[in-house]
């Protein structure tokens, strides 16, 4: 999930800007397709990990701590 990393940071620098949160998560929308276009990760499998980890709560959470550590280690 490489790309959790740059959406996060994203839309934490849009709530520190005060951006509307509707304009937010336009924002993100977009942002989120560039990236699943870079990363070559079509809708189907998007929508497939976001109903997994909607399924099994924990694991998400795990993985944002593993994604925040990461972040404040770097």
């Amino acid at each position: 999930m490489a790309i959790l990393g740059p959406i996060y940071e994203r839309k934490t620098l849009l709530q520190l800007e005060n951006v509307p949160p509707a304009y937010q998560e336009s924002l993100l929308r977009k942002e989120t397709f560039h990236l699943l276009t870079r990363y070559r990760i079509d809708s189907l499998r998007w929508e497939a990990a976001r109903r997994y980890y909607a399924t099994y709560p924990d694991r998400w959470e795990q993985l944002l701590d593993r994604l925040l550590t990461a972040d404040s280690v770097r």
